[in-house]
């Protein structure tokens, strides 16, 4: 991102009010914060998991993992009830928590509800710069606590 590339749109939306000012002070004035939302709505469902996380394993072939599963897996043998969805995880994670490469979007609000915890990874880049991840916004609706 430069100080013209972004000059063609009338508004610039950001997650993040820090990058706003960032973007208002290169000459974007047309930028503005908008905050996360979700439509996600607390599932009925019953609780199968103490810890949950969506999302892929990054990197070729999940070389470079993700900092909170890096984290758990550190913690050594876990008696939580632990499910991981997303690419490349197999061979990274142990075999119990693996949940599969996929879950459908319309029913994350039932995965996220029936735990009791969700993790969260942001990328750092987007952290550094204030972003609310929206899964954040989605896991909180769904009733559980992100973390």
């Amino acid at each position: 991102m430069n100080s013209t590339n972004l000059r063609g749109y009338d508004t610039i939306y950001s997650l993040s009010a820090s990058f706003t000012e960032k973007l208002q002070k290169m000459g974007y004035t047309n930028a503005q914060t908008m905050l996360g939302a979700t439509s996600k709505r607390p599932a009925k469902v019953s609780n199968k998991y103490d810890i949950v996380f969506v999302g892929n394993n990054r990197g070729p072939k999940g070389r470079y993992g993700r900092a909170v599963i890096k984290y758990l897996k550190s913690l050594g043998k876990l008696p939580y009830r632990i499910g991981i969805w997303g690419a490349n995880w197999k061979g990274h994670i142990p075999a119990s928590w693996y949940g599969g490469r996929y879950h459908p979007y319309p029913k994350l609000n039932q995965l996220y509800g029936s735990s009791k915890i969700c993790l969260q990874d942001h990328r750092p880049a987007m952290a550094k710069e204030g972003f609310v991840s929206v899964k954040i916004f989605d896991i909180l609706a769904s009733g559980s606590l992100a973390t």
